[in-house]
């Protein structure tokens, strides 16, 4: 087994246990070059984040679901009202509006 191969799979065994830093600093200590260690955690967050194609696809995929939603809600509330809005379609797609993309949006990744 290389010193990479060590490595990852150190990674792997413990990475839900421990933070970056705290296994960075386990395989420093054990006398691997800090470098491979680095590369090593790089390739490691990659895959556990997706690429940046991933993360594209999910957009896509995630601002149809996002407008199909709002074209439901509209037609629903046509259906529902008879065509007689009264002001209940704006609030619920104002509601709706600001409600998706915000969650769409998540929290920042590191």
């Amino acid at each position: 087994m290389t010193e990479v191969d060590a490595i990852r799979e150190y990674i792997g065994q413990n990475a839900s246990t421990y933070t970056r830093e705290a296994l960075r600093e386990a395989l420093v200590g054990a006398g691997h070059d800090p470098a491979v260690v680095d590369a090593a955690l790089d390739e490691w967050s990659a895959r556990r984040h997706g690429s940046v194609g991933d993360r594209r696809t999910f957009d896509r995929w995630a601002a149809g679901v996002h407008v199909a939603a709002l074209v439901a809600m509209v037609v629903f509330v046509l259906i529902v009202s008879g065509g007689d809005q009264n002001g209940s379609m704006g609030i619920a797609a104002t509601i709706l509006g600001i409600s998706l993309p915000s969650s769409w949006a998540g929290p920042a990744s590191a």
